[in-house]
């Protein structure tokens, strides 16, 4: 919780007693769809504590009820308004820290997983990152690391541009494409990527 929380928002939300409720609500703008509004929650299982504080934030009566619908937006304003917070997102933030958007995450991954591909200059990698298994691949050696991807692929792609290299050991090899004669020994991450590569040619 940060420090300068308003002591009204503390008052509303805060405390130990209604974590569970702020970890339902966090939960509904975590899974908020990628381009939608979260305009309604609704919220159910409340326990007595939980009632009272929404009916609170909503400017109810306390009328005795396990569940109660939110309208976003209006309590937004109100939050606003009262210059509380900028809005029920917002002050849960305050509160417990950020709210991670996951569809928003997961299109930002999309995103970098992309440009590793689109990074890849050899016709033969980037056919095979193309296929499920070989990005799966990718995504193992590098630890789901974008950028250690990325440094994979530049150096299995350095491999590649000087085969077929006949009468060179693979030491020589990893030693004149990688500055390092034990780059391509077994289970090291470019040798499996390279395997991989050529499996499918």
């Amino acid at each position: 919780m940060s420090d300068q929380v308003d002591p009204r928002l503390q008052r509303l939300l805060g405390g130990d007693h209604l974590a569970s409720l702020r970890k339902r609500l966090r939960q509904r703008f975590e899974r908020a769809p990628l381009e939608g509004a979260v305009d309604q929650i609704r919220v159910v299982g409340l326990s007595d504590e939980e009632h009272a504080a929404l009916a609170a934030l909503l400017g109810r009566p306390q009328r005795r009820s396990n569940s109660l619908q939110i309208d976003v937006r209006r309590v937004d304003a109100d939050l606003r308004r009262a210059g509380i917070a900028t809005s029920l997102c917002d002050a849960l933030e305050r509160l417990d820290g950020s709210i991670l958007h996951l569809a928003g995450a997961r299109l930002r991954q999309q995103k970098l997983w992309s440009s590793v591909i689109d990074g890849c200059s050899h016709p033969d990698l980037a056919k095979l990152l193309l296929t499920p298994a070989g990005i799966g691949l990718v995504k193992r050696l590098a630890r789901r690391d974008t950028v250690a991807a990325a440094e994979l692929c530049r150096r299995a792609e350095a491999v590649l541009r000087r085969l077929p290299a006949k009468g060179v050991t693979r030491s020589q090899l990893a030693a004149d494409a990688l500055g390092d004669a034990h780059a391509l020994d077994n289970g090291r991450g470019a040798a499996a990527l390279v395997l991989a590569v050529l499996r499918q040619t």
